[in-house]
C-alpha cells in the first residue's frame, strides 16, 4: 500500500513539474556563419567580417495566441516582456528592443513552408534596424501552431540571419549582415531540469534498491 501511495505521488509530482516546464518561456539557442557584410557607412564595427561566427538565442511565451484567423498561417506577435533577442557577432552583441514577432507560413501565399523571426533593434540614428531569421522547407510544417521545439534544420533549403539597418522602409537596407543558420536548440528551463533531475533521482534509488 506504501508503495502504490509513494507511486501516486511521484506521478502528481511529475505532472505538476511538467505543467510548470510547459507554461514556461521557450528559449532557443542559435548559432551559425556570416557569409555577407555590406557596409557602406561603417555601421558595423571592422572586427564583423565574412566567415566571422555568430551565436545567441531567442526567448518567447509558449502560450501566445495566433492572431491571424487563416489555419495555415500563423502570427505571434510578443510584447517586450514576452519575448527577447540577442545575438553577438565578433564581440558585438545587438539585442531586441521592442518585442518581436513569429511567423509560421504552412504553404498559405507561398507553395512552401516558411518560418520567420523578426525583433527590431536600436536604429542607432537609423530609420529602422532588426534581426530577421527566416527558414524554408518544400514541405515541413504540419500546422501554424507555435513551434515549441527547434524547427528542423536538416531539409531546409533556406537558413539565413540577418542584421539589417534601413534608412526609410523596411526595403531601404543600406548596412547589413547575412549569414546561414547552422544550429537551433533548444535551452532547458529550470523546471525541466528540474523534472529530469527528479527522474534521474527515483531511476537511481529504485537501482539501489
Amino acid at each position: 500500500m506504501r508503495k502504490l501511495i509513494v507511486v501516486y505521488l511521484i506521478v502528481i509530482i511529475e505532472l505538476f513539474l511538467f505543467s510548470l516546464a510547459t507554461a514556461a518561456p521557450v528559449t532557443f539557442e542559435i548559432s551559425g556563419t556570416l557569409n555577407n557584410v555590406t557596409n557602406p557607412d561603417g555601421i558595423f564595427d571592422s572586427s564583423i567580417t565574412e566567415s566571422s561566427p555568430f551565436s545567441g538565442f531567442y526567448t518567447f511565451e509558449s502560450e501566445a495566441l495566433d492572431e491571424n484567423n487563416y489555419n495555415a498561417l500563423g502570427v505571434y506577435n510578443f510584447s517586450e516582456q514576452d519575448f527577447a533577442m540577442s545575438v553577438m557577432i565578433a564581440g558585438n552583441t545587438f539585442e531586441s528592443n521592442s518585442g518581436g514577432s513569429i511567423q509560421l507560413n504552412n504553404g498559405y501565399y507561398i507553395p512552401h513552408d516558411r518560418y520567420t523571426t523578426f525583433t527590431s533593434i536600436d536604429p542607432q540614428g537609423y530609420n529602422s534596424a532588426y534581426i530577421i531569421m527566416e527558414i524554408e522547407w518544400l514541405d515541413y510544417l504540419i500546422s501554424d501552431d507555435l513551434l515549441v521545439e527547434p524547427p528542423d534544420l536538416g531539409e531546409a533549403f533556406t537558413n539565413e540571419f540577418k542584421v539589417a539597418y534601413t534608412t526609410g522602409t523596411s526595403t531601404n537596407v543600406t548596412n547589413f549582415v547575412t549569414g546561414t543558420l547552422e544550429s537551433i536548440a533548444l535551452v532547458p528551463e529550470p523546471a525541466t531540469i528540474v523534472l529530469l533531475g527528479f527522474g534521474s533521482l527515483i531511476l537511481f534509488k529504485k537501482h539501489r534498491k
